[in-house]
């Protein structure tokens, strides 16, 4: 492998690129080779199948060349470096590249470890030993390691070091090398006060196996020398030589991403302490995405608290902050604990990769992957994101909605209570005044007041507490029969298209309701085309494997969509398109309440909104109505009811509010029944105990301590026959759907209470409540 690289690196063709591809991958099979050579050296050592050659050596002129290899590495970081090698009073027997091998590791060792300070070497000597120091003043190990440190692969977690690579066997190979030697090692250290290995070698031949003894003129070394020692050690400093053009870059693109939102590539922050492991995927993904790299997590946490990201690919190996570390910090963080993160590692298995996704991570890619892995990976993690995120963002807005529609509703009963005095009391005056201008000035005040009883009307249909007649409706037919009402609506220069799909499912709806919603949304497309354009609705059948807005569920669906051509909308103006008396138009163009309503009505019917706009471009509102199984029926005629003369009924009336109880005890007055009243629930129980010949009981819904469904199931127990009318405000639609009750809304006019009583005394009521 690597003749093959070093070939195509002599070639003079190469562009940059593809020459620091190469340099790269030659550098990282030096650094292979290294490691696997560690390994075969102490296979052969364990196995006692090394072929050691030791040969008299001037130990101090030798030891110092190779600490010289170390001088601008451990300089450039900062660190004071000290080499003490006096001449020795006789050469030293030694495997001259054994003895490379364990001063470079140790070396390397200290290098790693130490971030302040000094690092120092000593060569000395006594009558019958050589001895060599290296100490340094790093982060120092604890002593209940020290037992272990010499352990093959044994690892110290959790240590401030300058990189996390390694294999754990650079100690153990210099214990079992300087025992080849006949010598041996110690080291002494004191946490956050360095460390220090010593190790001694006999003077002489003596204690060497004969066969191994060489003299001076030894065989050219195959060892690589210092480079893959010192290469390494450079490519753990913070501005190494590779990578601070391509970090710099990125940081930059961060800082730019931050100041344009609206900026489409994603930003991906990459934290791995292996330089070019950085350089490498920074490549593959700058192409699409803006990638900032850094050399650690407590780096790669403080981009992120500064700038955010789209995504994290992090490794789990690093010094300062690890990756499980930084997982952990990141979903603890109320802004960041649902960014995507990858983890990097080459700790491969099932084992590995459950730790992985138990700390937090959404995947975990096994060192070495791929290009296409990778990046497979990464685009499917940032569309699983996206997707969450939108899904978030519905249910929240879904629930912004619920919040507002709950204060709605009780301001629209409290409005409904009060316009139920106002046009009871203007209905009574008007059937009482004969006066020509007094008239006319009733029927303004009238109109005003049933115009606020239609707005209030539509903050119910927002709020989900309106009475809706549900029945199985071909919309459809009920779109085909609008067709000259929405001509008249949109006007001459706006185009009706309607594609309506063949063999349309029934739906669960309110036809007048439908009608409404479909009437509001073309009103709205129409003020969106003032030059003209077109509307097009459009029908069609959402099967459970379809898509459709996260909040339906996997159930089967009628999608009618309408798509104007018109001005479009930002998505400032899109976030607020649903609440109440939210408007672009000009003051006295709307109520903002069109909208609201259209919403509020899909919801209470199980379905939902969806609305697509940008400026410029139209829009389309898709309204998702559910399926229902129940065949379309026609409908009924309605029952004309005379209204002449009241049928013979003793009324019982009971209201909370005094002045709504009062407005209507005058109707039941005006129309000439016989009433009693009662203030709340349990006035009324006493009064159906105590009185004789109470044929109805006309009750409101919504009161205090005995709610009006209470007052009911009391009252047929008390009285079986009872007929019985509710009146509300605003109540919840599904009980007053229950046991076939009789619903009066407020407010209403003097005929509508008269139709209801006389209706309700007229036929047969059978209530069953539970």
């Amino acid at each position: 492998m690597l003749g093959p690289l070093e070939d195509l690196l002599g070639t003079q063709t190469l562009t940059p690129e593809v020459r620091g591809e190469l340099t790269i991958a030659h550098r990282n099979a030096l650094r292979l080779l290294r490691l696997v050579n560690t390994l075969l050296d102490f296979s052969r050592v364990e196995a006692g199948r090394s072929q050691a050659r030791f040969v008299p050596t001037d130990l101090a002129s030798f030891t110092a060349d190779l600490a010289s290899s170390f001088r601008s590495a451990i300089e450039r970081a900062g660190l004071r470096f000290d080499v003490f090698c006096p001449t020795l009073p006789e050469p030293v027997f030694v495997d001259r590249e054994m003895w490379e091998k364990v001063v470079l590791n140790l070396l390397s060792n200290a290098f790693k470890f130490t971030f302040s300070g000094q690092i120092r070497l000593e060569l000395s000597s006594t009558d019958t030993h050589v001895q060599l120091t290296v100490a340094d003043t790093g982060v120092g190990i604890a002593a209940e390691h020290l037992p272990r440190l010499f352990e093959r692969f044994h690892r110290i977690e959790d240590t401030k070091s300058r990189s996390y690579e390694g294999s754990g066997i650079g100690l153990a190979l210099v214990n079992e090398l300087v025992s080849l030697h006949g010598g041996s090692v110690s080291v002494n250290s004191e946490l956050n006060h360095g460390t220090t290995f010593t190790l001694r070698i006999p003077f002489g031949s003596r204690h060497l196996p004969d066969e191994s003894l060489q003299d001076g003129a030894s065989g050219a070394s195959e060892s690589p020398g210092a480079a893959p020692f010192v290469e390494e050690a450079l490519r753990w400093l913070v501005d190494d030589p590779v990578t601070p053009r391509l970090e710099t870059q990125a940081a930059g693109a961060v800082m730019v991403a931050a100041r344009d939102p609206m900026k489409r590539r994603a930003r991906i922050v990459l934290a791995d302490d292996n330089a070019d492991m950085r350089a490498y995927i920074q490549r593959l993904l700058e192409p699409d995405h803006d990638v900032v790299a850094v050399a650690d997590g407590a780096a790669a946490l403080e981009v992120l608290q500064q700038y955010g990201a789209d995504l994290l690919l992090t490794d789990v190996m690093m010094p300062q902050l690890d990756g499980f570390g930084l997982v952990r910090k990141l979903r603890e963080d109320p802004l960041l604990n649902t960014l995507p993160i990858i983890m990097l590692s080459a700790r491969a298995g099932e084992e590995a990769s459950v730790d992985g996704l138990a700390a937090g991570a959404d995947d975990y890619l096994v060192k070495p992957f791929s290009a296409r892995e990778l990046k497979a990976r990464v685009q499917s993690t940032l569309e699983l994101a996206h997707l969450r995120q939108e899904a978030e963002e519905q249910l929240a807005q879904s629930r912004k909605m619920d919040a507002i529609g709950q204060l709605t509703a009780g301001v629209a009963h409290d409005f409904n209570n009060l316009l139920a005095v106002v046009i009871a009391s203007l209905d009574l005056l008007e059937r009482r005044t004969h006066d020509e201008r007094t008239s006319r000035l009733l029927k303004n005040a009238q109109q005003a007041a049933n115009r606020g009883a239609r707005l209030t009307a539509q903050l119910l249909a927002f709020s989900r507490k309106q009475r809706l007649n549900a029945r199985p409706v071909d919309l459809n037919s009920t779109l085909q029969g609008m067709q000259a009402l929405l001509h008249a609506t949109l006007g001459g220069t706006v185009e009706l298209v309607m594609n309506l799909q063949a063999g349309l499912w029934p739906a669960q709806s309110d036809s007048d309701q439908f009608e409404l919603a479909i009437v509001n949304l073309a009103v709205n497309a129409r003020d969106a085309m003032p030059s003209g354009g077109s509307l097009t609705i459009q029908t069609q059948n959402i099967s459970a494997s379809d898509s459709r807005p996260a909040s339906l569920g996997r159930g089967e669906f009628i999608r009618i969509s309408l798509t104007d051509t018109g001005e479009g909308m930002s998505q400032e103006v899109l976030s607020h398109v649903f609440e109440p008396f939210f408007t672009t138009k000009a003051q006295g163009k709307g109520t903002g309440l069109g909208l609201a309503q259209v919403y509020g009505t899909v919801r209470q019917f199980g379905g939902d909104v969806e609305i697509q706009s940008q400026p410029g471009h139209g829009t389309c509102i898709s309204l998702y109505l559910p399926r229902t199984s129940e065949p379309v029926q026609a409908m009924s005629e309605p029952v004309n009811v005379d209204l002449s003369s009241p049928i013979p009924l003793r009324i019982l009336l009971v209201d909370d509010d005094a002045q709504v109880r009062h407005s209507t005890s005058a109707m039941l007055s005006e129309l000439g029944y016989e009433h009693i009243e009662a203030a709340n629930g349990q006035e009324a129980i006493q009064q159906l105990h105590d009185g004789d010949g109470i044929d109805l009981l006309l009750t409101d819904y919504a009161m205090p301590g005995m709610t009006g469904m209470e007052l009911c199931k009391q009252g047929l127990a008390i009285k079986p026959e009872l007929r019985i009318v509710l009146m509300t405000g605003y109540a919840d639609s599904a009980a007053l759907s229950a046991g076939n009750l009789t619903v009066l809304s407020k407010p209403f006019t003097l005929s509508q209470l008269a139709s209801v009583i006389i209706n309700v005394a007229s036929r047969e009521q059978t209530i069953k409540l539970n």
